[in-house]
């Protein structure tokens, strides 16, 4: 008999809201992921913080919550701040797209008229 994949213990522990245990940042100085300016060094911080996030195992947990958190600083699920707020902006088109594509519901039926 075999045990779990690798996989469904990541499931499990992502149900209990412990996906942080499982990511790749950890262990790493915390600055790699909050570069601050555009310096080659900090650019440099920022692609490293990428590179992490690439092998990261919970990287679309950890993008959504700072999604939901809208965590405005330092590197999460492989994303910047302004592209997580290109998502951001880009989900909202994508969801006020579908709702204006939706059919529209039927009209009320017309009410008689108040006989003078």
């Amino acid at each position: 008999m075999t045990g779990p994949t690798l996989t469904e213990l990541v499931a499990a522990i992502v149900r209990r809201d412990d996906w942080r245990h499982l990511a790749s940042c950890t262990g790493y100085d915390p600055e790699t992921f909050f570069p601050v300016g555009t310096t080659s060094l900090e650019l440099a911080k920022a692609n490293e913080a990428k590179a992490v996030c690439r092998r990261c195992p919970v990287r679309e947990h950890c993008l959504q919550w700072a999604q939901e958190a809208y965590i405005a600083d330092g590197i999460w699920g492989g994303h910047t701040p302004k592209e997580r707020e290109a998502l951001r902006r880009r989900a909202a088109r994508q969801k006020r797209s579908a709702a204006s594509a939706a059919p529209a519901s039927e009209p009320a039926p017309a009410r008689a008229s108040p006989q003078q």
